[in-house]
């Protein structure tokens, strides 16, 4: 039986590759159809059976035909099915005919006929893209990183830049093994810095009264009873105020003063972080608010430094501040809920915490006469009025002996008293000594001591490049699931290893559609903005 010869031979003009790095996909056949149908150049309808990846002997001279590079053709006596194929090259024949050369189009020839199955999706542009959901490492170069904002700086709470400033900022607690000024052991903390308590805090209510608070301790004998001088900052810690008695406040010089309680030491604050833009630029694609591109860093200026990744937070970006009011102050800092199951989430993870412990202890001055004194009164008092009553005795006794006898042991005895009273002297001519560190911090000095927690991200023009990367490649995902390229409006990026599909197809076309998606494709929707990477893909709703 003969055949008449009816194949339909379209010549076109596409955007299309023979690398398939970009595809076009279609809502069904009569949709592709049509848009291939507005890119023919030449039409034949009365062609002899075309042979699938082989040459085309079309009556043209190939000068004509350059204008063309791909093919469409139906064997209508055998099927309607059209099949689509590139032109690899263009040869002279003679001045009448040219010679195409073709190989399928695998994607357009059998898109409508794959079925998916489930497979290795490495990277793709994904279905949701919340804040946090995707966090696989990319490998990208992030650059040096920059302070993108503050999100809580602890330093102006710490600040001895000015007496002014230190005395808003700090009490002067004096740490004292023994009761000073009152006698109530109910004002003694007996839980402070998270460990039992045995010692009395003290602090003046006013930085001028500090010295004269050493004073009187010195005068009191008190001074081997101080455990140690250290600032405590105001805002962290409760105190009660208490009022001397008239004669006392007459004799100390000053009128008021404080215990100090630490059940203010633990604070909760909420951080801010914005999603907004990074370095005053608006990522498209929220992947670039995650860690490494964006995130939180904890810094001790105490030299303690952390990284931490705001998508392992809680919702709200909760961090506890706790204060060690001791003799050893510190203050830290640490995530509330960090790295951790946020459906029976572990609270206050220890793993995270930031310190700063760099309180130098406040020094003072003391009379070292004073505190002598102070430690031997009773036994110089009394050796004075021993040798007071000696005088009196021995010279009694002396006139009985006779008057020169008297005379001389009185002498005797007034120079006992006057070496007595030159060496208190000496003892009361010597300088002052000091107690405690007098270097001090250079950075309290200028204001920049403790913690400073700030939202850290790559500069601008790394951000861009990273966020350009993910318009065009979407994320790497590495996750196993039947592959999907239609949750964007104009086009999908899919890679895929050993991708699992079938198709009614010869198996050279099968294989070659595998290494197409294990490769990487970019599946375009709409012809219009065929590999326009400006346009706004959003997320299908």
């Amino acid at each position: 039986m003969a055949f008449i010869p009816h194949s339909q031979i379209y010549l076109l003009n596409v955007p299309l590759t023979i690398d398939n790095k970009n595809q076009l996909d279609f809502e069904n056949i009569t949709t592709q159809t049509n848009y291939f149908k507005t890119r023919i150049q030449y039409t034949f309808t009365d062609f002899t059976y075309q042979r699938k990846d082989n040459i085309i002997r079309i009556p043209i001279e190939c000068d004509l035909l350059y204008n063309c590079n791909y093919v469409m053709y139906q064997n209508q006596n055998f099927t309607n099915k059209w099949f689509y194929a590139f032109i690899l090259k263009i040869e002279y024949v003679n001045n009448n005919t040219s010679a195409i050369y073709i190989k399928t189009d695998v994607f357009q020839t059998w898109q409508f006929d794959i079925t998916y199955y489930r497979s290795f999706v490495v990277r793709e542009h994904v279905e949701d893209d919340t804040i946090g959901l995707h966090t696989i490492n990319e490998g990208l170069p992030t650059g040096d990183y920059i302070k993108n904002y503050n999100l809580l700086d602890l330093t102006n709470d710490l600040s001895g830049s000015s007496l002014e400033v230190f005395d808003k900022n700090y009490y002067v607690a004096f740490f004292m093994s023994d009761n000073l000024l009152i006698a109530n052991p109910s004002d003694q903390d007996n839980f402070l810095g998270g460990n039992i308590n045995i010692s009395y805090v003290y602090a003046p209510t006013k930085i001028e009264d500090v010295q004269k608070f050493a004073d009187y301790i010195v005068k009191t004998n008190k001074k081997n009873a101080i455990i140690g001088i250290v600032p405590l900052i105001k805002k962290y810690v409760n105190t009660i105020l208490h009022t001397l008695p008239p004669d006392v406040a007459s004799e100390t010089g000053f009128n008021n003063y404080y215990t100090i309680y630490d059940d203010n030491s633990k604070q909760t604050v909420y951080l801010n972080p914005s999603f907004n833009d990074i370095d005053n630029y608006i990522p498209k694609n929220n992947k670039c608010f995650c860690y490494p591109y964006y995130f939180c860093n904890v810094q001790s200026t105490g030299g303690n430094n952390l990284n931490l990744q705001f998508e392992l937070m809680d919702n709200n970006y909760t961090f506890q501040i706790i204060y060690n009011a001791t003799v050893s102050p510190s203050i830290s800092v640490m995530p509330s809920i960090y790295a951790t199951n946020k459906t029976t989430p572990q609270i206050n993870n220890p793993q995270y915490i930031i310190s700063f412990s760099n309180f130098d202890p406040v020094p003072f001055t003391y009379d070292t006469f004073i505190n002598w004194y102070a430690q031997n009164k009773n036994s110089v008092d009394y050796s004075f009025l021993k040798k007071s009553l000696n005088i009196a005795t021995t010279g009694a006794s002396g006139f009985v002996q006779g008057p020169k006898k008297a005379l001389k042991n009185v002498i005797s005895s007034t120079d006992d008293i006057l070496t007595d009273i030159l060496s208190l002297e000496d003892r009361r001519n010597a300088p002052n000594e000091l107690q405690g560190n007098i270097q001090g911090n250079i950075l309290s000095y200028i204001g920049k001591s403790g913690i400073i927690i700030n939202c850290m991200s790559c500069k601008k023009e790394i951000i861009e490049i990273i966020d350009n990367f993910f318009t065009i490649y979407g994320y790497k995902v590495d996750i196993v699931k039947i592959p999907q390229f239609k949750s964007r409006y104009n086009y999908n990026y899919i890679e895929t290893k050993n991708i699992n599909i079938s198709v009614n197809a010869p198996q050279e076309d099968v294989e070659e559609l595998k290494q197409i998606f294990n490769s990487g494709m970019t599946i375009w929707h709409n012809p219009s903005i065929y590999c326009d990477y400006s346009v706004n893909n959003e997320i299908k709703n």
